[in-house]
């Protein structure tokens, strides 16, 4: 009696470790496994899901986020008005991350400055910050000092009667606290001063320079009588 016990029992374990063992390599192709054995006992380990869609999302510092060209007190002819558009534009920083600013600019030169803005991205081309001058009261000098790239700004040329291009929206300045304008003892803004070494710096050679070449924008650096190292415009005024 005990001995047909122990034959029942043996082939009753052999049916299961049967049964098991062909389930797993029928469905092998279909429920991945692991099979690993462990103190005589079958253990079957599903492998875990590899998360191959898993995508970083950019991440963007908003440095200004008008939604509309802002003139409140300044006076501009409304022929002008209507040549202005706003842009938004991204730009690596001086931190080395990448921020969103705007800028406010003539729209016969908008493709221009939306695929210069780009490249000057793409080369990680440090700028500071771009926001519109309206957010310093339209003084171009307090946004000098502070670094900030611009364009449109309803202003004559600094000792002069002549409108600017900037009152067109014409002419873009970059970094104007180290690429400040200069004319003998002059110093334009006061706080300025240029060096090649500092990180923003405009030269003959830096990718800032080669990419507004490529467009047709003139530099102020190349100026005979004074150097606006700042300064790009398509007329080269």
């Amino acid at each position: 009696m005990l001995k047909s016990l122990l034959i029942n029992k043996y082939t009753f374990l052999f049916f299961v470790v049967a049964i098991t063992i062909g389930y797993i390599f029928f469905f092998k192709d279909k429920i991945p496994t692991e099979l690993t054995l462990f103190n005589n006992k079958l253990s079957i380990t599903a492998e875990k899901p590899i998360k191959s869609d898993v995508i970083e999302k950019e991440s963007i510092i908003i440095d200004s986020d008008d939604s509309e060209i802002l003139l409140d007190s300044i006076l501009v002819p409304e022929p002008i008005k209507k040549q202005l558009t706003l842009v938004n534009v991204k730009y690596y920083g001086f931190d080395s991350l990448i921020h969103r600013g705007q800028i406010i600019v003539n729209k016969s030169v908008e493709e221009d400055v939306i695929e210069i803005f780009e490249e000057l991205l793409k080369e990680k081309f440090p700028i500071e910050k771009v926001i519109p001058i309206k957010h310093y009261n339209w003084n171009d000098d307090l946004s000098m000092q502070d670094n900030n790239t611009s364009s449109f700004n309803y202003r004559k040329i600094a000792n002069s009667n002549r409108m600017s291009a900037h009152s067109l929206g014409l002419a873009i300045d970059i970094n104007p606290r180290i690429n400040p304008y200069i004319k003998g003892e002059k110093i334009s803004p006061s706080n300025g001063s240029y060096s090649r070494s500092k990180l923003g710096t405009i030269t003959d050679s830096t990718t800032c320079f080669k990419i507004f070449k490529k467009y047709g924008w003139k530099w102020g650096g190349n100026w005979r009588y004074s150097k606006d190292y700042q300064h790009f415009s398509k007329s080269g005024r």
